[in-house]
C-alpha cells in the first residue's frame, strides 16, 4: 500500500528478522546511597537474520560492563563503562564506551564517549513523560575515526498511569 512504499523510499527495504538475546546484572550496596552494579549480555544469538536473503545479518555481539552509582542527596551522580563486541574483529576504541550522568529533581545530564566519539544528552522530567535531547556519533567502520556518524535525537517516554 502507501504506507509501504513510503517506508520504501525514506528507509530502503525492509524485512522481518527475529533475533534473541540473553543477559544478567548484578547490583550490590556498597554504603548506604552507593551501588554498583556489574552485567553481561550476549545479543543477537545466533545472528539475526532476515526473510529477505539480499539483507545483511546482524552478527552476535557479547559485552560486559559496570556502573556505580552514588547518591547525594539533592543529585545523584553515575558513571559507566562497557565493552562491546568482545569476540569480534573491531578495532578496541569501537569496543569501549564511557559515560557519566548527573541527576537533579526533573533534569539528567549525561555525557560521555561512544567509540572515544564525544557524546552528551539531557532528560526532563515533564507532564506525563520523559523528554529527550541526546547527540551521539558512531564509527560505522571496523576502525576507529574510519566512518563518523553524528545522530541527533529527540526522545518521548509517555507514562500513562492506568490502574
Amino acid at each position: 500500500g502507501d504506507y509501504d512504499a513510503f517506508v520504501e523510499r525514506v528507509a530502503g527495504g525492509y524485512h522481518m528478522g527475529m533475533g534473541v538475546d540473553i543477559g544478567a546484572q548484578a547490583v550490590k550496596t556498597l554504603i548506604p546511597g552507593s551501588v554498583l552494579s556489574a552485567g553481561v549480555s550476549i545479543t543477537d544469538i545466533a545472528d539475526t537474520k532476515f526473510s529477505d536473503r539480499r539483507d545483511s545479518r546482524i552478527p552476535m555481539n557479547a559485552g560486559i560492563g559496570v556502573a556505580l552509582t552514588q547518591d547525594l542527596g539533592v543529585f545523584t551522580a553515575k558513571v559507566a563503562a562497557d565493552y562491546q563486541n568482545i569476540f569480534g574483529d573491531v578495532d578496541i576504541a569501537n569496543r569501549t564506551h564511557l559515560g557519566a550522568e548527573l541527576g537533579l529533581p526533573f533534569v539528567k545530564f549525561q555525557m560521555g564517549f561512544n567509540q572515544l566519539n564525544f557524546t552528551y544528552g539531557a532528560h526532563v522530567d515533564f507532564f506525563l513523560g520523559k523528554w529527550g535531547l541526546t547527540s551521539f556519533a558512531r564509527d560505522l567502520g571496523p576502525y576507529n575515526g574510519q566512518r563518523v556518524s553524528r545522530t541527533y535525537m529527540l526522545s518521548c517516554e509517555i507514562d500513562l498511569p492506568l490502574f
